[in-house]
């Protein structure tokens, strides 16, 4: 695919939303994880450690509040000279604590699962070499707090629909987590 037709996504319908939510926790259900050391290789007992906290997690679920995500695309980020900053795509990103941590009001020890979401720039730049082939790169904003975070607390088991919506009405996912009501198993 040419790298300017690439599609990033688009709205889905509420009843697509919770049978991928439904199929991720059912297949979660069944999956064995184990920790296991890299073969030939002298396990790393505090890596080790890391990764057994990180396979315990089964979340699924992360909540940014709106200023947050909007800090990326609004301009009133500004880098080391004051120039305003914005974005035209939202990274999500997994991630793992490298240490034990407090912030947020909690302590998350080392290996446990996070979420990170950043804004950057998408371009598409020609690679060097004979051919000079066109590719798709994304950029971080040049801002200094350039990510957002949020540890797991929740997990979503499925988005229910409000009374004043019709069933199978069209929603981003974002729309999707802000109209419906939904359970949380903590």
């Amino acid at each position: 695919m040419e790298p300017s037709k690439e599609v990033y996504g688009g709205p889905i319908k509420l009843t697509e939303a919770n049978e991928m939510i439904r199929e991720f926790i059912d297949l979660n259900e069944i999956i064995e994880k184990k920790v296991k050391p890299i073969r030939g290789k002298n396990p790393n007992p505090q890596r080790m450690a890391r990764a057994a906290v990180l396979n315990k997690g089964s979340y699924n679920a992360f909540i940014f509040t709106k200023d947050l995500i909007m800090r990326f695309f609004d301009g009133r980020e500004k880098d080391e000279f004051g120039n305003p900053e914005s974005s035209n795509f939202l990274m999500v990103i997994l991630g793992a604590h490298p240490k034990k941590v407090k912030k947020f009001g909690s302590t998350f020890d080392a290996g446990s699962f996070t979420v990170l979401t950043a804004g950057c720039e998408r371009r598409i730049v020609k690679t060097k070499g004979k051919k000079g082939k066109k590719e798709v790169r994304f950029y971080p904003l040049n801002i200094p707090k350039a990510a957002n975070e949020y540890p797991p607390k929740k997990v979503i088991g499925h988005f229910g629909e409000k009374e004043d919506l019709a069933p199978g009405v069209d929603f981003t996912p974002s729309e999707v987590s802000a109209r419906g009501n939904y359970f949380v198993m903590e």
